[in-house]
């Protein structure tokens, strides 16, 4: 058995290992869940966060031994994998299906899991449908060339506002592309990811932010764009990140942060 083929079976073996466990434990942690919204357990919610962040480690690492997989060294040696691929698409969506229910709760019984008064609590899931976390997490991890062979990449943007400008934004998809995503996250913000060539300069998006998002005879509005082109830039605090960033940005300005070093950045406005 040639090293390649021994590393190709070491890596499945891991996808397997973490898919067994995974399976093994959503029963439970979907009862966890049910239970802990049904009776609005603090401490029931507690280990349903607890067991999700487990969870959420151990796709990271599949994610992590697939995306080596994919690579063009190990593409022709992987066997087992193509297998096990619907069935971890599964097991993922229930995960972020139970866990969204927890979150849903703690959203609309705030007032009752914080301390008052305290500082705001940023979400730390970029958008709050859990179908579209996966989708952005797709997005990033397995759509990073398309079928012409191009390299992508993804730019996350957070648009805050007046809430009768925001309102003019279309949130049907209307204008967006195939994979695009946009969801309104508050009645004065508006999340959005755009999958574009990696090429396109951030000068381009911007541009396509301020056609695009900012109605002409809106009122106060702004934006912060995050590139994210590779997986480890998930796992970087980018809401966090764009949310501190925000208030520095003017009216009817957009703002671009570079994942390398997110205290640089330009600003574009309307010409």
């Amino acid at each position: 058995m040639s090293v390649l083929t021994n590393y190709v079976e070491r890596l499945e073996r891991s996808v397997e290992r973490n898919q067994t466990i995974l399976e093994s434990d959503i029963r439970e942690f979907e009862d966890l869940c049910n239970h802990g919204v049904e009776q609005g357990d603090a401490t029931l919610l507690r280990q349903a966060e607890a067991s999700f962040k487990r969870a959420l480690a151990r796709l990271r690492e599949i994610d992590q031994a697939k995306l080596v997989l994919c690579g063009p060294k190990y593409r022709g040696l992987v066997s087992r994998l193509p297998q096990l691929e619907p069935i971890l698409l599964a097991v993922r969506g229930r995960y972020y299906q139970a866990y969204g229910r927890v979150e849903e709760w703690r959203r609309n019984n705030r007032s009752e899991t914080q301390p008052k008064p305290g500082p705001r609590q940023e979400r730390a899931m970029p958008f709050e449908l859990p179908r579209r976390v996966e989708a952005l997490h797709e997005l990033v991890i397995y759509h990073q060339r398309n079928a012409d062979g191009i390299t992508m990449a993804v730019s996350f943007i957070v648009i805050e506002g007046d809430p009768r400008t925001l309102r003019e934004i279309p949130m049907d998809g209307n204008g967006l592309g195939e994979r695009d995503l946009i969801e309104r996250t508050a009645e004065s913000e508006v999340r959005v990811a755009l999958h574009h060539a990696a090429a396109v300069s951030p000068e381009v998006i911007e541009k396509v932010v301020l056609k695009r998002f900012f109605p002409m005879d809106g009122y106060r509005v702004r934006a912060v764009i995050y590139r994210l082109s590779v997986a480890e830039d998930l796992r970087s605090p980018f809401v966090s990140t764009i949310r501190l960033n925000l208030p520095r940005v003017a009216n009817r300005e957009v703002l671009t942060l570079n994942p390398v070093d997110v205290g640089a950045g330009r600003v574009g406005s309307l010409a």
